[in-house]
């Protein structure tokens, strides 16, 4: 019952805020004494109603026999935690799941509340097979509503990659997320790594692409078996893996992070390549910067922070390789974060594309002539990747041009390689959307 509680709090502050899910998720866990597995219980809850939110608004209204848009938004979260819960958690007994949340209507609103919740509940449960085969016969036809996302996010989306592509991409961020893990090699061996994963019984598989990265089903056995906080690995996708081997950082050189909070691609330079010659972390938010700072010291690295605007840094000194890991709409980790879908807006696309650019024609000006600096992001949205690349390098006054990216440029990559950028999907390569692309000097 505590878990639920929680969820239903955590989920009714998301409501009302639209705050990051992780920040909302960490403050009521800690007014909590849950053990490990109540604690994963309440995130599976969690991000389950807001993975598959209007479907189940849909399951709601179907058998709610009054105005649902009207209902009292507290019965609508419980409703949802429990249609989630009857609906996608198998391992819970149903009439445990009812009980529960009968329960927590009635402690949260009324005795009334309570015997709706039990009738919606209980009539799922009878009508769940003619519900589901409705949901089917409507999935093409509703593709917002059948796989909860929003309506302008799958408008813009069939408008650049057609119904069929679109559909397989909401499916693809759907899917329960599988992590991925970086070994920190300075630290300990891959080899090493894997026998403490199979001493350790955490199920994984190794990345076909780059040696030191493993997919891990329950990322939280990592924690537990002290993995994490003895800085053997950190948790990044091997798509977030991809701009700093695109650099190709080599002994001596000059790096630059340049949006480096929470730390995963600075720490990944620093793991990679231990002789730079300096490698400096920017952020402008001093919070996230510290994360930045407990990552290389859970690791063992060191580097120079600063906190600073990226789109306008104080630095005279230039630097041999750059990244510019754009704020971004995080279109691409919906799996992984699927309230960022319920927190964008489709203005938001514009003025990210703006600060974007913003930002890469300011750094770019400390980019030296025989240096390359990596743009990448975290969306799969053309306005926020190759139309601010494009947009940059086309100005003139920048003196910039697009390097093209070579199966010579990155080992094992080659099918991610589209039109000189790389680009990833969920649904077509097995990890987060993503985009890269290299730029250098042109005189």
């Amino acid at each position: 019952m505590n878990e639920r509680i929680t969820a239903y709090h955590i989920l009714r502050q998301f409501e009302n805020t639209k705050g990051r899910l992780d920040n909302i998720e960490e403050n009521e866990i800690s007014k909590t004494s849950l053990s490990i597995q109540e604690r994963r219980h309440l995130k599976n809850l969690v991000s389950g109603v807001l993975r598959n939110l209007t479907l189940l608004d849909w399951y709601a209204s179907k058998l709610y026999k009054g105005h649902f848009p009207k209902l009292l938004a507290k019965i609508k979260i419980i409703l949802r935690l429990g249609l989630y819960e009857l609906n996608f958690m198998y391992h819970v007994p149903d009439h445990a799941s009812v009980n529960e949340y009968v329960k927590l209507a009635k402690l949260r609103v009324n005795e009334r509340a309570g015997k709706l919740v039990n009738a919606i509940l209980r009539s799922f449960l009878r009508q769940k097979k003619s519900l589901k085969k409705e949901k089917s016969s409507r999935q093409s036809a509703d593709i917002s509503t059948m796989y909860s996302f929003p309506k302008w996010l799958i408008t813009r989306w069939i408008d650049e990659w057609g119904v069929s592509f679109t559909q397989e991409l909401c499916k693809a961020l759907n899917q329960l997320p599988e992590f991925d893990v970086r070994v920190n090699q300075q630290k300990i061996s891959v080899e090493e790594f894997e026998q403490r994963l199979k001493t350790n019984d955490i199920e994984y598989e190794k990345s076909k692409r780059f040696k030191g990265y493993f997919k891990i089903k329950q990322v939280g056995r990592i924690r537990e078996a002290g993995l994490f906080e003895k800085g053997f690995c950190s948790i990044q996708d091997e798509s977030a893996a991809i701009p700093i081997k695109l650099l190709q950082l080599q002994k001596g050189d000059s790096f630059l992070d340049a949006c480096s909070a929470p730390g995963g691609k600075f720490t990944q330079a620093l793991e990679e390549n231990p002789d730079l010659k300096i490698a400096v972390a920017v952020d402008s938010d001093l919070s996230r910067l510290k994360k930045v700072k407990e990552n290389i010291k859970r690791l063992n690295l060191s580097g120079f922070l600063v906190v600073a605007d990226a789109k306008n840094l104080p630095f005279k000194r230039k630097f041999k390789k750059i990244l510019v890991d754009a704020p971004c709409s995080g279109q691409g980790v919906i799996g992984k974060h699927p309230d960022i879908k319920w927190r964008r807006t489709e203005q938001e696309i514009e003025e990210f594309s703006n600060l974007q650019t913003t930002i890469l024609e300011n750094i770019s000006r400390i980019l030296l002539k025989s240096g390359q600096l990596v743009y990448s992001t975290c969306s799969v949205d053309k306005k926020e990747n190759q139309m601010v690349v494009k947009g940059v390098v086309d100005d003139p006054k920048n003196s910039l041009q697009v390097k093209s990216i070579s199966p010579k440029s990155i080992s094992n990559a080659s099918d991610l390689i589209s039109d000189e950028f790389i680009t990833t999907f969920p649904n077509k390569n097995n990890m987060d959307g993503s985009f890269a692309g290299i730029i250098k000097r042109s005189k």
